[in-house]
């Protein structure tokens, strides 16, 4: 029996969440290692920033920016000229766990494609990719 598109993605992502997912391991909560993989490379952000990138709400944001500041993995500050807004920087002990993030996405990404060929990998980011857009630019409509 074919499974129907939307079967076969959410049975897809809801194994992936159970069983694949070494991160939690670091303490870390749904959510937290997406912020945390943006901030290497985007650090002193503000928080809609985050929000676009994560594709989550701004308020789900500010509650686990909150969380991640008691952890100290994130300061919030003020730039000098802008104290409006507060701009977001990993702590020492962030980047730190932000690295061993990275290293579990790429466990996650090599354990999940693992019967890919290279030039399947290329086409199945190139398909998710186009997903995403098409569904992005739907949202935007509404």
């Amino acid at each position: 029996m074919s499974l129907p598109f939307h079967i076969l993605f959410t049975k897809t992502k809801s194994i992936y969440d159970k069983d694949v997912t070494p991160w939690k391991n670091l303490g870390l909560s749904q959510g937290q290692p997406k912020i945390l993989y943006f901030l290497m490379e985007n650090e002193g952000c503000i928080q809609r920033d985050l929000a676009d990138w994560c594709a989550i709400e701004p308020a789900t944001v500010s509650k686990l920016l909150d969380a991640m500041e008691s952890q100290e993995l994130i300061s919030r500050r003020t730039k000098p000229g802008d104290r409006r807004s507060l701009y977001i920087y990993l702590t020492p002990k962030g980047s730190a766990v932000a690295a061993q993030v990275g290293k579990c996405f790429q466990q996650v990404e090599n354990r999940v494609l693992r019967d890919f060929s290279p030039e399947e990998r290329k086409e199945f980011f190139s398909y998710l990719k186009r997903m995403q857009k098409t569904l992005l630019e739907d949202i935007s409509k509404t």
